[in-house]
């Protein structure tokens, strides 16, 4: 006996029976196929699983903009159209699910969940390739984008990378805004905005700057995590300069390369702010006063002194030390 005959004494007609009688009936036209789908499962969806449901349909013979039609009218959400569909096997490619997606009526961001949640592997790129096809003429701007992609589930770093192949021409700035509003990423994330631009293929010595711009609450400790994240190899004259040029001062900056280059020594991260900073022997106190913040001892620091400021008198060395570790 089929599982679904007898209940409670009454006899059931199979759920697939009742599909193709409902099937039957569309082909008689008094109702549309997309009527009797939607009847099918308006009427089971409290009973049944709702792949059983469009797993009958399919079975007698419904095609797959009728089922998708049914499942508009149902009001079954974008996402939960698109998995069941896939997972009965109902349609297995990206192209013709959305297609039907959008015929019976789901909207772009409907559409895009149903694709993504029906085929999760699919890639960020050939989603919006695709939605570009069926929604023909496409027109989203680049926080729009970002936030359909957030929306559809990618992350980030999946993200990025469409945003600069459909947006080639925009700037570092304008591109980290688009992404962080997107995605609403606060200043705590900030490392995950820096590892977007990476994988966009913005340049290290332009991150910094886009970082500040898109958080300009952000510490020089954050920015310098976010930084070493990304990208992890910038050398300590490199993150000078990106600090420099994010605003941040000497005495932020020093202590931050020092945590993030614990065995540069205080003559070779001199060296690098000396430059980076235009500091001259004239200010030799601000650079041992940030030399020890940056827990560098008195002897490490007086080399480094003596190291990028040759001609550095008697009387000024004394001050600078004075100032930085006290009398």
């Amino acid at each position: 006996m089929h599982a679904e005959t007898q209940t409670s004494g009454h006899p059931l007609i199979p759920l697939v029976d009742t599909a193709r009688g409902l099937r039957a009936l569309a082909r008689a036209d008094p109702i549309t196929p997309a009527r009797a789908a939607w009847l099918l499962i308006q009427a089971g969806r409290e009973l049944r699983p709702l792949a059983r449901l469009v797993a009958s349909l399919a079975e007698a013979g419904f095609p797959l903009p009728d089922m998708t039609r049914g499942l508009f009218d149902a009001a079954i959400p974008g996402r939960d159209a698109g998995q069941v569909l896939v997972e009965t096997g109902a349609v297995k490619d990206a192209e013709p699910l959305a297609r039907a997606l959008k015929a019976a009526g789901y909207v772009l961001r409907e559409t895009a969940r149903g694709v993504r949640a029906g085929l999760p592997a699919l890639g960020a790129q050939r989603l919006v390739t695709l939605l570009k096809e069926v929604f023909h003429p496409l027109s989203l701007d680049p926080q729009s984008l970002a936030e359909l992609l957030r929306d559809t589930g990618y992350s980030v770093p999946e993200a990025a990378p469409v945003l600069r192949v459909e947006f080639p021409r925009l700037a570092v700035e304008p591109f980290a805004t688009a992404l962080q509003r997107g995605y609403r990423l606060t200043v705590v994330q900030a490392a995950e905005l820096a590892v977007g631009l990476a994988a966009a293929d913005f340049p290290f010595t332009e991150a910094g700057n886009a970082l500040k711009h898109c958080f300009p609450d952000i510490t020089a400790a954050q920015l310098v995590a976010a930084l070493q994240r990304a990208y992890p190899t910038p050398t300590p004259l490199a993150l000078a300069r990106e600090l420099r040029k994010a605003g941040f001062t000497l005495q932020q900056a020093v202590p931050r390369i020092r945590v993030a280059f614990q065995d540069v020594s205080a003559s070779d991260l001199a060296s690098a702010v000396v430059g980076v900073y235009g500091l001259t022997v004239a200010q030799a106190t601000d650079l041992a006063v940030a030399l020890a913040a940056a827990e560098y001892p008195p002897e490490a620091t007086g080399r480094a002194l003596k190291y990028v400021f040759p001609d550095i008198t008697a009387a000024q060395f004394v001050a600078a030390m004075k100032k930085a570790y006290g009398s």
